[in-house]
């Protein structure tokens, strides 16, 4: 089974190429009296101390926004396609209700550690489920 991270970098390639995320580009406004003094692009100019308020907004928001928010769509789409991996290699049998449930005791206590540990708890947690509706059935 192909891990989490596998999956999110073949969909990022497929789906959005190699791209880093962009680079803040900022312009900076300084203020005296409520008047505006000066404006510049370079970040330099902004190290000499004047006394001037001074305002920095970001030039290029829009595009780090998409940027992530295309990460973000394929952060969700990997989870889903690891998610029906897993399903289909590991638990093939398993109910759906049983395999979300499972899936979501498991994401709980193993998600900080990545989804691969999602995954590896999911067998423990499967056959602890297992056992009980065997030993309800009796």
């Amino acid at each position: 089974m192909r891990s989490y991270y596998e999956i999110r970098k073949q969909l990022r390639e497929v789906k959005f190429g190699v791209v880093e995320c962009p680079i803040k580009q900022y312009h900076f406004y300084f203020y005296f009296n409520g008047q505006l003094i000066y404006e510049t692009n370079d970040e330099k100019d902004c190290m000499i101390e004047r006394g001037w308020v001074k305002e920095r907004v970001c030039k290029n928001e829009k595009e780090i926004k998409n940027y992530y928010d295309k990460m973000k769509e394929i952060e969700n789409e990997a989870v889903h396609v690891f998610k029906d991996e897993l399903k289909k290699e590991k638990f093939p049998d398993l109910n759906p209700t049983l395999f979300e449930l499972c899936w979501s005791k498991s994401y709980d206590d193993n998600h900080s550690d990545g989804y691969d540990s999602v995954a590896d708890g999911m067998c423990d947690i499967v056959e602890f489920a297992e056992n009980v509706i065997k030993t309800i059935g009796e």
